[in-house]
């Protein structure tokens, strides 16, 4: 006995390291050892559910928090773990029990009175929300008290312009270039694209069938979760872009292109860019999907598969984006609901908190309102179901019991429409409860029934993942072809990969937020490297910076900087570059050296310190390779064949995830 928990802490130690690297799933394999050979300890059933409830596995993390309380009843992380997976679900008044409990066991926890009063402050405003909440029937429609045509534009707003009651490409493009500079739409047109829209969504069925015509290709996206757009550095005076490479980036699907072939003369082959003094041209997320696969057009559209908002700091400005290109063009973009499309993950997730901050609370209730009016689920071509979380706790549902849902309200907690916002899939056969708390887990044999009950599918095709070159990386991954005759598409999960092919090939992950929740970004490595610039530009002497970085510097990049190496040997022996490509996670991807530039990287797992001595100019790109990867998939119509295209993270300006949500939510994070 002494001998097994002996080794149970080893292991625990183990589990916590993996934690400290943010591997959070192998560190609940190795709790799970640890309480496989001591289920007596209450530290590895609390810790177990912090790695749950950092993987947003809240049921699972409630689950383990009362195991811990079980085996410890004095134990106080019990009740703070399991109280914080009640907050995160937003379910206060249980929050508000164990967060009591804690404050009750540790009476002079100045950090426990701190989230004891905050959960106290979110039941009191959750039981007056409740007691003036007018009954649904009984409520007035905002979109009915709101004339956007009476609202004065200023004469000194220079943003983005709706002549009349048209939404151009151009007005589009405009808006999009306003929000790369981190300007707002004027309220008055944000009303009018909201509205618009309303009335565009409110005339679609639950279900909507989508034909994708012989020769004519369709693009489905999951999640992108406020993580939208792109900036421009300050003090760049230009840059030139490659259409080459741009051309083949977009159009590339299983052709292989290398970026070295670009620029030989090494003034920056990062995505074609050049320029003095250009630092980099920032895409993220959303805008990057569009420069890989283009603008939503007719000829192009997409299905973004719910989660649009939440989490990432630039929800508004996603869903306005998505918005003007239906208004646009209805038939060029659709969109499913997720679970965040709700007020209650609104409220703790950040988006009610940034819809406040940048527009109104007015404009809060109105998204509320048009967020009941989205779609639960479509059908390509009768051969693929898309939707966002998964399938149902009985069998035998069909295709027109989800046509007549109504879904003009707020998700309920149980049904089909919860199952189909909140649902996961399993690996093992049948159905369990939810690690997320709500919905359910299903598996490969309930996807197969549902599919073949609907009558999805009658083709066979290929799955083709790729990954595209992207800065420095021109490193192609092709995986095993798939044989598939139907197709369930769904998103809800982060995947390393940004995606996951499951239930033998009949279902698909698609997760197109990458790096999500900026889960490796620890420090602004951009805006630091852009100091340096500055301070290059005055002629100090000396500069030293220090990185936080995580995870495992690869060996193809590992090679390219010994490629970078031996290529600037004669710079360094005058004073150009010395670099020690032991360091992980760090890539310095190109460098332009001036007259006695001195650039050192220097590697000490976990930091790296970089030291610059100049004397006239620097430019640096530094790349931060993140955490997972994003994906979409590209349908090409008749045999709707799924290419499933990969991408990195890009990095943006220094406004961090999470900015806009709930102030306990924010303590816990």
């Amino acid at each position: 006995m002494d001998t097994a928990v002996a080794r149970g802490e080893k292991i625990k130690v183990l589990a916590n390291e993996a934690f400290k690297s943010h591997k959070y799933s192998q560190a609940i394999d190795l709790y799970t050892q640890a309480i496989e050979l001591n289920g007596q300890n209450a530290v590895y059933w609390a810790n177990r559910a912090f790695a749950h409830t950092k993987l947003e596995e809240y049921g699972s993390a409630i689950q383990d928090a009362t195991k811990a309380i079980e085996v410890d009843p004095r134990y106080s992380k019990g009740y703070y773990r399991r109280g914080a997976a009640y907050l995160s679900m937003g379910k206060f008044k249980e929050a508000l029990k164990d967060f009591q409990q804690v404050k009750k066991i540790c009476p002079n926890d100045p950090d426990a009175t701190k989230k004891l009063k905050e959960c106290e402050k979110a039941a009191m405003k959750l039981k007056f929300e409740e007691a003036i909440a007018v009954q649904h029937a009984e409520r007035r429609s905002i979109a009915d008290s709101i004339d956007f045509h009476s609202i004065e534009v200023e004469p000194q707003y220079t943003g983005a312009r709706i002549e009349g009651d048209i939404i151009t490409l151009n007005f589009v493009k405009k808006m999009l270039d306003d929000f790369k500079n981190q300007k707002f739409l004027h309220r008055r047109y944000a009303y009018q694209i909201v509205l618009q829209t309303r009335e565009i969504l409110r005339a679609l069925p639950s279900l909507v069938d989508i034909n994708v015509t012989n020769g004519n290709h369709f693009t489905v996206c999951g999640d992108v979760h406020g993580q939208g757009l792109s900036q421009s550095m300050n003090g760049i005076n230009k840059f030139d872009v490659v259409p080459e490479l741009v051309e083949a980036e977009r159009t590339a699907e299983v052709a292989v292109f290398d970026g070295r072939n670009v620029a030989e003369d090494g003034v920056g082959y990062v995505l074609g860019f050049s320029g003095l003094w250009f630092f980099g041209l920032l895409f993220y997320d959303l805008l990057n999907i569009f420069e890989l696969n283009g603008l939503p057009s007719e000829e192009n559209p997409y299905l973004f598969n719910g989660d649009f908002v939440d989490r990432g700091s630039f929800s508004l400005e996603v869903i306005l984006t998505l918005f003007a290109f239906i208004c646009m063009s209805p038939s060029a973009i659709y969109l499913s609901r997720g679970n965040h499309e709700s007020k209650s993950m609104n409220k703790i997730y950040g988006f009610e908190g940034e819809v406040k901050s940048k527009l109104s609370d007015a404009f809060v209730e109105l998204f509320a309102e048009v967020f009941c009016f989205l779609p639960l689920a479509h059908v390509l071509n009768g051969k693929v179901f898309v939707v966002h979380g998964g399938l149902f706790s009985v069998d035998g549902v069909k295709l027109s019991d989800i046509r007549a849902i109504d879904r003009f309200c707020e998700p309920p907690e149980e049904g089909l429409m919860c199952e189909l916002l909140w649902s996961d899939p399993q690996p093992t056969p049948g159905r369990g409860p939810s690690k997320r708390g709500v919905g359910l887990s299903f598996g490969k044999d309930v996807t197969k029934r549902f599919l073949e009950d609907n009558k999805l599918g009658s083709s066979e095709f290929t799955a083709i993942p790729v990954t595209l070159p992207y800065l420095l990386s021109t490193y192609w991954l092709f995986n095993t072809h798939l044989v598939l005759t139907d197709l369930l598409v769904r998103s809800h999960e982060v995947k390393d990969e940004g995606y996951e092919i499951e239930h033998d090939g009949k279902l698909i992950t698609v997760f197109s937020a990458p790096n999500y929740c900026d889960q490796i970004w620890k420090r602004d490595i951009f805006g630091e490297t852009k100091k340096i610039i500055e301070m290059a530009r005055k002629n100090l002497e000396e500069v030293q910076i220090t990185i936080e970085n995580n995870g495992d510097f690869s060996e193809d990049l590992m090679k390219k900087e010994k490629e970078h190496k031996e290529v600037s040997n004669e710079a360094a022996a005058s004073g150009g570059l010395e670099v020690f490509p032991r360091c992980k996670n760090l890539l310095v991807s190109h460098l332009i050296f001036a007259d006695d530039l001195l650039i050192c990287l220097k590697a000490n797992d976990p930091i790296v310190e970089i030291v610059c001595k100049f004397s006239k100019s620097l430019l640096g790109y530094l790349v931060l390779k993140m955490g997972n990867k994003g994906a979409f998939i590209r349908f090409r119509a008749p045999d709707m064949k799924p290419n499933i295209v990969t991408f990195s993270a890009v990095p943006h300006p220094d406004v961090k995830p999470m900015a806009y949500a709930n102030n306990f939510l924010q303590m816990f994070n």
